[in-house]
């Protein structure tokens, strides 16, 4: 018999896990809140989601939205005229449903005004082990604890502040930031900055199939490789 490899052991045994307890601690409750949508499998379902995003966004005013204890990031031009409060996106999902390519698609469908992506892969700090249900003991790279949330908070505030000045090169027109991270409303730091927050379903067999397909290393981050 074949073992099992180690990257699906993971997942079924760590990731997915993981995933499930955001799902309903985090993501569910924060309720009308969150836009579920299916993960794209195809060029023309990502191009067909993207739409619906941009649907959904349409309905933004420019008064700070509640769903999900939205901050309201403004800034001031020079004259103290108050700027266009840019719109932040948030897009979460499991790991491997397509968030930074739906993400990619997204800005380049928003621009102009200027739209920046700010993902949480680029917020990971560390490793821990954790034993996993079936008692084996593991390192892992996507528990809440193996990100800077309060750093990946701060970039998002960065990206929206500097999105509303950039915003007057283009008529005043509001500009957009997009949030994207499989954990991306676990902590209220992060949470409380979105407009609007979408989520990329994904089963658990697809998602384990696409984590062990050989395309590149399987935790998300890829700079969990140099530093574990």
């Amino acid at each position: 018999m074949n073992p099992i490899p180690m990257s699906v052991r993971k997942c079924e045994n760590l990731v997915w896990p993981a995933h499930e307890r955001y799902v309903e601690q985090k993501v569910r409750a924060l309720g009308d809140g969150v836009q579920w949508l299916r993960s794209p499998t195809s060029p023309e379902e990502a191009a067909g989601l993207v739409e619906t995003i941009c649907a959904a966004l349409s309905s933004v005013s420019n008064e700070v939205p509640q769903a999900l204890g939205c901050a309201g990031i403004t800034e001031r031009a020079p004259s103290g005229v108050p700027q266009a409060r840019p719109v932040v996106i948030g897009l979460t999902g499991s790991t491997r449903s397509g968030k930074s390519w739906v993400a990619r698609l997204l800005g380049e469908r928003l621009s102009p005004p200027p739209v920046t992506v700010v993902g949480q892969d680029g917020f990971w700090c560390r490793a821990v082990r954790v034993r996993a249900p079936d008692g084996e003991e593991m390192v892992s790279e996507e528990e809440p604890d193996c990100t800077d949330h309060g750093a990946f908070a701060a970039a998002i505030e960065r990206a929206a502040k500097e999105a509303a000045t950039s915003a007057q090169d283009f008529g005043g027109s509001r500009g957009y930031v997009i949030a994207e991270g499989f954990q991306l409303v676990h902590d209220e730091r992060v949470s409380r900055l979105m407009d609007h927050a979408f989520f990329l379903e994904l089963g658990r067999e697809a998602c384990i199939a696409r984590r062990s397909a050989p395309r590149g290393p399987m935790n998300p981050n890829p700079m969990s490789v140099r530093k574990c």
